[in-house]
């Protein structure tokens, strides 16, 4: 934990973020006995809490300047890295779907006990869609704000191209039935994400960042993936009663916008869909 931290505070110095990742403070809370490791802005104990959830392989300060400028807005701010990624416990890249929306409700109790405002739920990429499961599992968040959304029971979802690389998207079926018998079977990070020509902000390369960060997962377990593929919501997405904010970039190799327009008009809670024109790569 001390290496993570110093490894997070000479890269903060490196890109000139230190005023904004002083902005946090490192806590944790527990989920079936793991350690998860939260970053905190408190912003006021009576405030509302929104509760971040990081995209696939990354881990919650990446988004350090957003979960910032939430807090500016009058929120209290706690980013989770789920069990197996960042500084939380569990085997590096080994997780299912379901762990990690059990993860996210052991933050909403820790929200909860700890500050006395409504609690929410943002996430981005994989992130959102686990923001998407917890608003149809768990009535106590106020509300879900989903950067990109997914329905993996629907059958529109075999429009989503989660395997971009056409070799590994024609060898998805294999590789779903060998986890059955290879349990610890994984696949790389740059071959399950497309990566080229992408930028992270501060960062660069896509791949020379995840390559050289120690904190990003490089591989992840094939069982992790499938579990993503399988995720079920715990009602159906008509039946969904807690208000959705859903961002969609205005391109998107993975989740194509006329997919997550079909998905957002089964939803009949209060809710709301933004366009944007340039995505984010994280």
């Amino acid at each position: 934990m001390k290496e993570a931290q110093s490894y997070i505070t000479q890269l903060a110095k490196q890109r000139e973020l230190s005023h904004i990742i002083s902005k946090f403070k490192n806590d944790y809370t527990y989920s079936d006995g793991l350690k998860i490791s939260l970053d905190i802005i408190d912003t006021d104990r009576n405030a509302p809490t929104v509760v971040f959830i990081p995209g696939t392989a990354v881990y919650a300060l990446c988004y350090a300047e957003i979960m910032a400028k939430v807090s500016e807005a009058g929120f209290n701010v706690i980013g989770l890295d789920p069990r197996g990624h960042g500084r939380s416990e569990g085997k590096r890249g080994d997780y299912t779907f379901e762990e990690v929306v059990r993860d996210t409700q052991a933050v909403i109790t820790y929200a909860i006990e700890n500050y006395t405002g409504e609690v929410s739920l943002m996430g981005a990429r994989q992130g959102g869609i686990v923001a998407l499961h917890v608003a149809a599992a768990d009535d106590r968040i106020k509300s879900a704000i989903c950067y990109n959304l997914a329905d993996m029971s629907d059958p529109l979802s075999k429009e989503l191209k989660l395997f971009p690389r056409k070799g590994t998207r024609f060898f998805q079926p294999i590789l779903f039935g060998l986890s059955d018998v290879f349990p610890n079977l994984s696949f790389r990070v740059n071959r399950y994400l497309k990566f080229a020509n992408k930028k992270v902000r501060h960062f660069g390369d896509t791949k020379e960042f995840i390559k050289q960060d120690p904190l990003v997962l490089k591989k992840i377990k094939v069982k992790s993936l499938k579990s993503f593929v399988e995720a079920r919501l715990a009602r159906e997405i008509d039946e969904i009663s807690t208000p959705v904010f859903v961002l969609q970039p205005g391109e998107d190799e993975v989740f194509p916008v006329e997919y997550t327009q079909k998905i957002y008009d089964k939803l009949r809670c209060k809710k709301r869909l933004e366009m944007q024109k340039t995505p984010r790569n994280l």
